[in-house]
């Protein structure tokens, strides 16, 4: 059986003020080519289709263009909610979407089934775990056993495994933060104090699984576990990372073989360092992609972002590492021991290049003398 699995779309992610659903779009255009070309027997989306719980209309759309194109293509598209997402929303129609083989599974429930897929050599399991607040389902479901996310899982995993011939292929989909992952940092906590990792003995009993949360694409437990990683990269701790999807194939005996595949983008997330007449010469490229300029300046430089953008469109932040590296050892105690004829010939410094004369140093200490009269 051959499966794209992709995770984290985030669709609707807005980036130092920018929204990115038209860099999204692009991306996917490229992966619906993809699917076009492998012709896989499932798509598997592991959580946070949406980056919030109430996503723009935009972001929904994108969602729905890609849902209907699965569909009419025939690939059974398997998707479950993920911590951004909201559960109801993602649910809605869902039992209605079945029929035209889009399973969605926006909640945790008591008696949710594996979905059961054919291939040549017979059924696959799809184990899917919605994902779900801990203390809501020990409530909800009075399981008093459920008191983090690994209690959770397990509890999850039991349920689920028991509906499962026990020499048949199964595949667990699950959004969790599995210990040992490796976290950038744009993922948003699971959980405000207590634990919220997942011990990767939860799913040794799955041949594979296919995981959300983690924007970094790995591979955990020698190949069973596996974070495909987010769509895009969502922050600039994320420059080095390549973003891409997973095209798995499990054969008759559950042996598992993967590749991955990097989509096209539409704008790449950069770091550039240098000095700022260094970044506008000409030796430096102009470019459209989204920016984090690294100024190692030790004076500030005026109006640096409004000039900077006339050659870099999308420079999304400055970062004037010069300038804290030369007043990196001032401290409080030095600032609150300056005068403020000091203050002022310190900015005159700083931003005009030179240093005070005798007249204009006599003339600002009877401006403030004057001024505390």
């Amino acid at each position: 059986m051959r499966i794209i699995h992709t995770a984290d779309w985030h669709l609707g992610r807005i980036f130092y003020e920018r929204y990115l659903t038209e860099d999204q779009a692009y991306t996917l255009q490229d992966f619906s080519a993809l699917v076009r070309d492998y012709r896989p027997d499932a798509v598997v989306v592991a959580g946070d289709i949406y980056d919030r719980a109430v996503p723009p209309t935009d972001a929904v759309h994108l969602w729905d263009d890609m849902v209907t194109e699965l569909s009419y293509a025939a690939i059974p598209l398997i998707a479950i909610s993920g911590n951004h997402d909201s559960t109801d929303r993602l649910s809605y129609g869902s039992r209605l979407l079945r029929e035209s083989g889009v399973y969605i599974y926006g909640m945790a429930e008591a008696d949710t089934a594996p979905l059961v897929l054919h291939d040549a050599a017979g059924p696959v399991y799809f184990c899917p775990f919605a994902f779900a607040d801990p203390a809501t389902i020990r409530i909800k479901y009075d399981e008093p056993q459920v008191r983090d996310y690994d209690s959770l899982f397990r509890v999850q995993a039991e349920r689920l495994l028991q509906q499962v011939p026990s020499s048949a292929r199964r595949i667990a989909v699950a959004h969790a933060f599995v210990a040992g992952g490796s976290p950038s940092d744009s993922e948003r906590p699971l959980s405000v104090g207590g634990s919220s990792q997942v011990g990767t003995d939860v799913f040794q009993d799955f041949h594979y699984t296919m995981l959300g949360h983690l924007h970094r694409p790995q591979t955990m437990a020698e190949g069973k576990l596996r974070y495909s990683g987010s769509l895009l990269k969502y922050s600039f701790n994320e420059v080095e990372q390549q973003k891409s999807v997973d095209l798995v194939e499990i054969d008759a005996a559950g042996a598992v073989r993967r590749e991955s595949v990097t989509l096209r983008k539409r704008r790449d997330l950069r770091i550039i360092t240098g000095a700022f007449q260094e970044l506008m010469g000409d030796l430096t490229p102009s470019s459209d992609d989204y920016l984090l300029l690294r100024l190692t300046d030790e004076a500030p430089v005026l109006a640096a972002m409004s000039r900077l953008r006339e050659k870099f469109p999308n420079v999304l932040a400055l970062e004037p590492i010069g300038l804290k590296a030369q007043q990196g050892e001032r401290t409080t105690a030095d600032i609150r021991r300056l005068t403020y004829t000091d203050m002022f010939a310190q900015f005159i410094e700083d931003v005009g290049g030179r240093p005070l004369d005798e007249t204009e140093t006599q003339v600002m200490a009877e401006v403030w003398q004057e001024a505390e009269s």
